[in-house]
């Protein structure tokens, strides 16, 4: 049966919850998700056959890099929106992660959302969270104004979108009531 599980929490600064270990060589679809404001929105969103150590790779990069050179190309995500960054080619996920660090997030949270590396299941998340710093594949050359809002009813279909959220467990039930999890899942 697939749920939410937060795989590693920091709350201000310090971590709170650190469960990596656990997803180690484990197949799956993880999130990143960062609060402000009493508001979860979601970052990023990746598949792998290695959630646990993609995602000590990603914290290593929020807290251990800094990138000197600023980069030369702008970052635009897969719903061809500006990101208000530069990064280098072959360098993204670092200028990435050094990026959300400087926005300072009260709460920065890696939660495991599906139990297969599912090309098409990260999609829906991405597209369901509209996960804002998302690629997928060959990025934009040219951000383009409500790419998303345009499209996302082709990709979701009737299925409800959540931007926002108080917190881990709404959106674990949001979920489930918008289908995401289908029976053969559970």
């Amino acid at each position: 049966m697939n749920c939410i599980k937060i795989i590693y929490k920091e709350e201000n600064g310090k971590v709170t919850i650190n469960e990596v270990d656990k997803y180690i060589n484990k197949q799956g679809i993880w999130a990143l998700f960062g609060k402000r404001e009493d508001i979860f929105e979601c970052l990023n969103v990746g598949k792998c056959i290695d959630v646990g150590r993609e995602i000590l790779y990603d914290i290593s990069c929020l807290h251990n890099i800094l990138l000197h050179k600023e980069g030369n190309e702008e970052y635009i995500n897969q719903f061809a929106e500006l990101c208000n960054f530069k990064y280098r080619k072959k360098w993204t996920q670092e200028y990435l992660y050094q990026y959300i660090s400087r926005l300072r997030y009260e709460v920065i949270a890696f939660v495991y959302v599906y139990n297969k590396s599912d090309m098409y299941k990260e999609k829906e998340f991405a597209w369901t969270t509209h996960a804002r710093f998302w690629k997928n594949g060959s990025s934009f050359k040219t951000a383009q104004e409500d790419f998303y809002e345009k499209n996302k009813n082709l990709v979701l279909g009737t299925k409800t979108t959540i931007t926002s959220i108080k917190n881990i467990d709404e959106l674990e039930c949001i979920l489930k009531n918008n289908s995401f999890y289908s029976n053969e899942d559970e």
